[in-house]
This record gives structure tokens, C-alpha cells and sequence, in this order.
């Protein structure tokens, strides 16, 4: 008995290190909350030198890939007026100081998902896990891609500063080993911070809806004080958490956007003036580029934008039950709590106060991309 005590404390101290992390923030370990410890952007992590040393690790990723992506524009750069490269530059730049950004705020995103765990835990559905798997795989699949070109030599020979190798292989391991490290910062850093935005406004949304039907639900007769402040209650602790989730976001989301927005003006530009357009493979990773940018844009506003039409809702559909219960009970003396909803308390995301994330805010996306897109092909 005494043999298997060392084996049963060992036992144990392993599941507590293995759960004692992602339970302060979910009932269940997630694929994003992995990502989230190993680039560093939560805390309180339960093995922390092995995690600083990752965070280390992809920050210097991000620089490194930063630097040569310079150097290959700046050197090998064909666009006299370096228009485009400026753009191309910023969209790497600008996705170093989104991922800086949430580094300094990881304390507020942590506080943020714990007041989640509080409210309704996050949990990820098996359809956003499964995207989370393609796109963490997309960087692999599209160096492939770009490891068959018809392109491989032109390629190599840019992604090695100029130096010509004849040799296959060695022209095929550049371009497969340089993408991929390519494409973890671009487009794939990028995407997860949409995605892990996306999907915290997605849940917020999801919480908001179940209050909003609890009280449809409700009949004026069943409509009574205690239950009026139990709502604003748990209203109050949804405004806590959307006051936490717009400070870690307040700037990151702004970085990102115009990340995206740069990216989608690079392939826009590429694509309308590029000599390699006759390349399939070539033309399927750029419209790939394209396509995660604008889906990363049209999502982080379209969920976003939806939390201050969830609130309006639910403000609308509270003070119509007030209304039939004072009609029914023709009661002037209860306690008014339509007092603690109002229009000025509906939180609308913003990223600097630049950008503000509304539904109407896609078509006024879609004009500027289109007006760069004609800018291009007339100069």
C-alpha cells in the first residue's frame, strides 16, 4: 500500500496540472485555449516555464518572418513606386503589434473569460473546432501548394534573396519551409485573433438571446419583481464582461482590421498587375489570401455588430413586459426598473474609436476595397 502512495500523488499531481489551468476559464480543454497559453495571451498557466519559452519562440517568429519579408520586397522589389510593397510591409508590421497588443492585455482577456466561466462557460462547438483544424492546417496545405508550381524556380530563387539553385529538392525545401513559416504569421496569427474575437462575440450574443427569451417566456402575471431583479442582475454581469472584452480589444481589433485590410489590398494589387497570373497554383494560394481577409472582416463585423442589435432586443422586449404588467395590475408604486435600461447603455465594439463594429459598416467595406481596386488598374 505504501508502494502505490508515491504512484497515486503522482497520478494526481499530474490531472491537477493537466485541468487546473483551462478550468478557471472553461469547463472543458479547448483547442483555442491551448493557442491562446502557448503564444502567451492568458495567464496563471500551470506549466509556465515551458509556456514562456513558446511565447518566446512564436514572438520571434513573428519578428524574424517580419524581417525577411522586407528584405525579399525591399531588394527583389520590381514596382517603382512601391505602392504596393509599403502596403504588403504594413500588413506583417501591423500583425506583430496585434499580437503585442494582446500580449499586454492577456490579464484583462483572462479576467474577461472568467467572468464568462461565471456567466455561461465558453465552450467551442465540434463545427468551430473543425474550422479551427483547417485553418491552423491551412499553412502547411498552401506551402504545398507552392511547393508544385509550375513557378518553383522563380520562387526559390525570390525566397533565397536572389541566389539561383538548380537543384530541385533544394529549390522545393526553401519554398515549403520558408511558406509555411510564412504563413503561421500571415495569414494564420492574423485569422486566430479574428476567430478567437469572433467567437467571444458569438458566445456574448448567445448569452444575451437566452436572457431576451427567458423573459419572452415570461407572462405580465409571472413577471414579478423578484424576477425583474434577477434579469437585471445577470444584465449587469453581461455588462461587466462586454466592458472587459472592450478593453482587451480595444486596440488588437483595430491592428487587426486594418491587417486585414492590408492584406486585402496586397492581393488585390497582385493579382491586377502580376505577371504570373497564367499560374493556377499561384492564382489559388493568392485568391486564398483574399478570401481569408475578407471572411476575417465581413465576420469580426457581422458578429460584433450583432451584440448592440441583441441588447436592443432584449431592452425592447424587458420594458414590453414591464408595460403589460403595469397595464394588468395597474400598479404605479413597484420599483421601476426600466430605470436601468436605457439606449446609452447598449455597448457597441470599436477598435480605437476608428472603427466601429456595426452590420452597416460591410458595404462601406466593400465600396473601399472596390474604389482601391479600380485605383490599382488605372495606374
Amino acid at each position: 500500500m505504501d508502494r502505490n502512495r508515491p504512484e497515486n500523488q503522482k497520478h494526481s499531481r499530474h490531472v491537477k496540472q493537466k485541468t487546473e489551468w483551462h478550468s478557471q476559464y472553461a469547463p472543458e480543454l479547448s483547442p483555442l485555449l491551448k493557442i491562446l497559453f502557448w503564444t502567451g495571451l492568458l495567464e496563471d498557466s500551470a506549466e509556465k516555464f515551458r509556456y514562456r519559452i513558446l511565447t518566446r519562440i512564436h514572438f520571434g517568429l513573428l519578428v524574424l518572418v517580419t524581417i525577411d519579408v522586407s528584405i525579399i520586397a525591399i531588394l527583389l522589389n520590381t514596382d517603382p513606386t512601391y505602392c504596393r510593397v509599403l502596403i504588403h510591409l504594413c500588413t506583417y508590421i501591423l500583425i506583430v503589434l496585434t499580437w503585442l497588443a494582446m500580449r499586454r492585455r492577456r490579464k484583462q482577456l483572462s479576467n474577461f473569460l472568467h467572468t464568462l466561466q461565471e456567466i455561461s462557460p465558453y465552450k467551442m462547438t465540434e463545427k468551430a473546432k473543425f474550422l479551427l483544424y483547417c485553418i491552423c492546417s491551412a499553412p502547411v496545405i498552401l506551402a504545398i501548394l507552392l511547393t508544385v508550381s509550375p513557378s518553383r524556380k522563380w520562387m526559390a530563387t525570390r525566397l533565397a534573396y536572389g541566389f539561383t539553385s538548380t537543384n530541385v529538392y533544394v529549390q522545393m525545401l526553401v519554398i515549403f519551409l520558408k511558406n509555411t513559416m510564412n504563413h503561421i504569421v500571415y495569414p494564420l496569427s492574423l485569422i486566430l485573433i479574428d476567430f478567437l474575437f469572433c467567437s467571444l462575440c458569438q458566445h456574448v450574443c448567445c448569452i444575451i438571446r437566452c436572457l431576451t427569451f427567458e423573459v419572452e417566456n415570461k407572462t405580465p402575471e409571472t413577471f414579478t419583481l423578484s424576477f425583474q431583479a434577477d434579469i437585471i442582475k445577470r444584465k449587469q454581469r453581461i455588462d461587466e464582461a462586454l466592458l472587459f472584452m472592450r478593453r482587451v480589444f480595444y486596440y488588437p481589433s483595430f491592428l487587426a482590421c486594418a491587417a486585414n485590410f492590408c492584406g486585402c489590398c496586397t492581393i488585390v494589387g497582385w493579382i491586377l498587375r502580376s505577371d504570373k497570373i497564367d499560374d493556377f497554383v499561384i492564382m489559388v494560394v493568392f485568391f486564398t489570401y483574399f478570401l481569408a481577409n475578407i471572411s476575417s472582416l465581413l465576420m469580426c463585423l457581422w458578429t460584433a455588430g450583432g451584440l448592440p442589435i441583441e441588447l436592443e432586443t432584449f431592452n425592447k422586449e424587458f420594458r414590453s413586459k414591464i408595460l403589460q404588467r403595469d397595464l394588468l395590475e395597474g400598479k404605479t408604486d413597484e420599483i421601476d426598473f426600466k430605470k436601468y435600461l436605457n439606449d446609452d447603455s447598449i455597448s457597441v465594439l470599436s477598435g480605437c474609436d476608428i472603427i466601429h463594429f456595426k452590420r452597416s459598416a460591410i458595404l462601406v467595406l466593400a465600396g473601399t476595397i472596390i474604389t482601391y481596386a479600380l485605383l490599382i488598374r488605372t495606374i
